[in-house]
């Protein structure tokens, strides 16, 4: 900042009547910020007005110019909000105001913070959870504006998290209904089939749907779909692990405390994948043969079958499901043991030591069902 052009608080007469307060800085810091003479003036009289909780047009128009030079104060940020809230403030003006600085810095969590705070005003008395369901009304509008914000600065960059998360709140703070946000989602993944930002929120945009029969169904083609595009894109695999495994469901155990229940996928839904899986890799699309994404969900989809067959044995030998299930068990830890070693000598050498580990638990998951394990 250029200094001569620059008129000092401690020169402004209607700032005459307040004692600047130093920031209390140690003789033994080791390095000392070197602030200018500007922004010095400006925060010395922003921590004397503070420490009197002056809530005054004078207070606000001083933190404008601090966030100017500052926009990552937070202190300055929520001793703007009391203002605002104090002088009852339009809060339309701070939505502008906030959002000139969004565009320029949009990593910075306190802006992405302030944003929410003024949902959270403009709205207080209003109903949030009815405003999608009137399409015409002004609050539609300012809720449209606020989407089309994220979609401007995901459009830059498509895997900010600040933006992600902000979404995510007004999803869950205007009930906005989940076809909205697929269609969101959907249209990025046909930019960038490997954006894990909106794997991740269409994930829970289906939680919320139920994830039933009809909705596994959809969400399955949709993933298959894009593996077969691309057979080694991780985000979609890990995405139908997550579709797969139902979410832990709190449950009292004999002392009445909750703990997380071992729910296990649906046998059927695995037999779907697997099959989905040992199809595209005997054709080899696209190189599906040596993807290490590809192989990575095949050692889950079959390690979830032997946790399956040791709940129905219920630890007893795998014998005791019946011969049938004893030798299919069988076939499975063969084929986890020669895909475990593929990964770890050769696809993805460098995870070698978390696939060892996968390895060992197959190892231990066999002798408990007392079936064979080759090795190493």
């Amino acid at each position: 900042m250029n200094n001569t052009a620059h008129s000092f608080f401690r020169d402004r007469p209607e700032w005459a009547d307040i004692t600047p307060l130093k920031q209390d800085e140690s003789p033994r810091d080791v390095v000392r910020i070197a602030y200018s003479d500007a922004f010095i003036d400006a925060h010395d009289y922003v921590r004397a007005v503070m420490a009197k909780d002056e809530r005054s047009p004078r207070a606000l128009s001083l933190t404008t110019e601090c966030l100017q030079m500052n926009p990552a104060n937070y202190t300055v940020w929520e001793y703007r909000r009391r203002i605002l809230l104090s002088l009852k403030t339009p809060l339309v003006n701070e939505h502008h105001f906030v959002k000139t600085f969004l565009y320029e810095h949009p990593k910075n969590y306190q802006l992405w913070y302030h944003c929410q705070w003024l949902m959270e005003q403009m709205f207080k008395e209003d109903s949030p959870k009815e405003v999608f369901k009137k399409p015409e009304s002004e609050q539609f509008q300012t809720l449209s504006r606020e989407l089309d914000l994220v979609k401007t600065v995901l459009a830059d960059d498509a895997k900010n998290y600040h933006a992600w998360q902000y979404r995510r709140w007004l999803v869950d703070f205007f009930a906005i209904p989940p076809s909205n946000e697929l269609e969101f989602c959907g249209a990025l993944l046909r930019e960038d089939i490997f954006n894990n930002s909106a794997w991740n929120h269409r994930f829970y945009t289906v939680i919320e749907e139920g994830l039933d029969g009809n909705i596994f169904d959809r969400e399955l083609k949709f993933t298959e779909d894009a593996i077969r595009a691309s057979p080694n894109n991780q985000s979609a695999c890990n995405y139908l692990i997550g579709i797969l495994s139902p979410l832990p469901r709190l449950t009292p155990n004999e002392s009445g405390q909750l703990t997380a229940a071992d729910d296990l996928p649906s046998e059927a839904n695995l037999l779907r994948v697997r099959e989905f899986i040992e199809d595209t890799i005997a054709q080899d699309i696209s190189g599906a043969a040596e993807s290490p994404a590809l192989l990575s969900l095949l050692v889950e989809v079959l390690y979830d079958f032997l946790r399956i067959l040791h709940k129905k044995c219920g630890g007893k030998p795998a014998t005791a499901a019946g011969v049938g299930d004893a030798e299919k068990a069988e076939d499975i830890v063969r084929q986890l043991i020669s895909l475990c070693d593929r990964l770890t000598l050769e696809l993805d050498r460098v995870r070698a030591n978390y696939w060892r580990y996968r390895y060992r638990q197959v190892e231990q998951m066999a002798a408990e069902l007392n079936l064979p394990c080759d090795k190493h």
